[in-house]
């Protein structure tokens, strides 16, 4: 029988497969980083016209969009690795809670805007 040398062996402390994120990063990017940048793009550079206008409706919906995914892919991750569950369910509540009333509001501006 062959004798594995320790450099065969497998070590228990290295990590298997998979980009690891960090939480707080990914709420910092999906809360901040990327809703910031759709809403960048999405800006008209002159006075908008009704083409603009949908675009920035829905640049706005693509932003909220990406911040109740981040909150909730935060919150499944926290409950996976059973950590600070209740900090990230408080999180993910706040962040719903204030997307969905804006997502129609975002409906309303976009007929408001077209309607004048």
């Amino acid at each position: 029988m062959t004798q594995l040398t320790a450099a065969a062996q497998p070590d228990a402390t290295t990590r298997r497969g998979g980009l690891r994120i960090r939480r707080g990063f990914l709420l910092l990017l999906g809360l901040v980083v990327i809703p910031l940048a759709i809403a960048l793009i999405t800006l008209p550079h002159g006075t908008p016209t009704d083409e603009e206008y949908v675009r920035m409706v829905f640049g706005t919906v693509a932003g909220y969009t990406v911040m109740a995914f981040s909150a909730v892919i935060a919150l499944a991750d926290a409950v996976i690795r059973r950590q600070r569950i209740v900090l990230y369910a408080i999180v993910a509540v706040l962040v719903l809670g204030m997307v969905f009333p804006l997502l129609g509001a975002q409906v309303d501006d976009l007929l408001r805007f077209l309607g004048s």
